[in-house]
């Protein structure tokens, strides 16, 4: 399938890398690459043997600066209760499969919002993140005054969303922000690395795991664990449990089966 604002492609035979091709435009988000990111997501999803997604921007200076605020200024109350970006990160959120953000450069608005949705993000020491919405006479709508709040805490979440303050990679990993910080030459080969050690676990765990903290991290705590624990029995079942026990005490590597 051919894209216009994305580009994909399968590393090590079994991670797949979207990257965000708008260069020019600092990498921005407009309707035409959420439509696009949604149909990649698709694409892998059927592909089955993608284990790992890691999300990255091209060029060095964006990983994405967020929305295309000419295309914004002339959208109506109509058009944002149309628009799939909200649609877009809640699935990369709940994906089948563990999802990286490479941050390559800056992730303001919408493209911060996008990283926030991923399970991992790394990011390059020269960069910075911002939700700078408000100065615009908006706030940020793909989720992430909810996100940010639970990643960062209330008190820090609103310094960046209601003051704007702009986050250096430093203060982003000290906030919680991100996961770790690299060099520029390193960043997809740590993403492969961190892809390398989640291919090795059970992925109906992973994804169950996922959607268990997701769901401690919306609800209240006794609705997380009842969720946890339903997860768990499942899992009693499933079968990757038996291999994984096995393979343990039989010192190999487990083959669990895919989802």
């Amino acid at each position: 399938m051919e894209f216009k604002n994305i580009k994909i492609k399968i590393l090590c035979e079994k991670y797949g890398l979207i990257t965000l091709t708008r260069e020019r435009f600092y990498n921005a988000i407009d309707d035409h690459t959420t439509n696009e990111l949604i149909e990649a997501l698709n694409l892998f999803k059927e592909k089955k043997r993608v284990k790992v997604l890691i999300i990255t921007g091209i060029g060095e200076k964006a990983f994405s600066s967020g929305g295309d605020l000419k295309r914004i200024r002339s959208k109506t109350c109509f058009d944002i209760l149309q628009t799939n970006l909200q649609d877009l990160c809640y699935q990369i959120e709940n994906y089948y499969t563990p999802v990286i953000a490479a941050i390559n450069g800056v992730a303001m608005g919408g493209g911060l919002e996008l990283a926030m949705a991923c399970d991992f993000r790394i990011a390059v020491s020269s960069t910075c993140f911002a939700l700078p919405e408000t100065s615009l006479g908006l706030i940020p709508s793909a989720g992430g005054t909810q996100r940010l709040i639970r990643l960062i805490g209330e008190a820090k979440a609103k310094e960046v969303i209601m003051l704007g303050k702009r986050l250096t990679s430093n203060e982003a990993i000290e906030y919680g922000l991100i996961s770790k910080i690299v060099n520029k030459e390193d960043l997809i080969t740590e993403c492969i690395r961190i892809s390398d050690t989640l291919s090795q676990k059970s992925p109906m765990a992973l994804y169950l795991s996922k959607m268990a903290i997701n769901i401690g991290n919306k609800d209240n705590t006794y609705s997380g664990m009842q969720y946890e624990k339903m997860c768990q029995a499942v899992l009693m079942e499933y079968g990757d449990k038996q291999e994984g026990i096995e393979a343990f005490f039989s010192k190999r590597m487990p083959n669990f089966k895919e989802i």
